[in-house]
């Protein structure tokens, strides 16, 4: 989003968030099929998407301080 691709980033930040809740903390998954890979519970994953949720929030801690 710091190059002024708001609107990409967003798209990209929920198609990926969909994935996961279709398909579980994978390590990786698919490109062509969305198929989850590698173990199924992953700690970055879980990272990613409270990054993802944060973002998509407008920023929760911002707000709180």
């Amino acid at each position: 989003m710091r190059a002024g691709e708001s609107e990409r980033a967003s798209k990209i930040r929920r198609a990926g968030l969909d994935q996961v809740a279709q398909g579980g903390f994978a390590e990786y998954f698919e490109p062509f099929t969305g198929e989850p890979l590698g173990s199924g519970e992953q700690s970055w994953t879980g990272a990613v998407v409270l990054d993802w949720l944060l973002a998509a929030s407008g920023s929760i801690l911002a707000e709180a301080a």
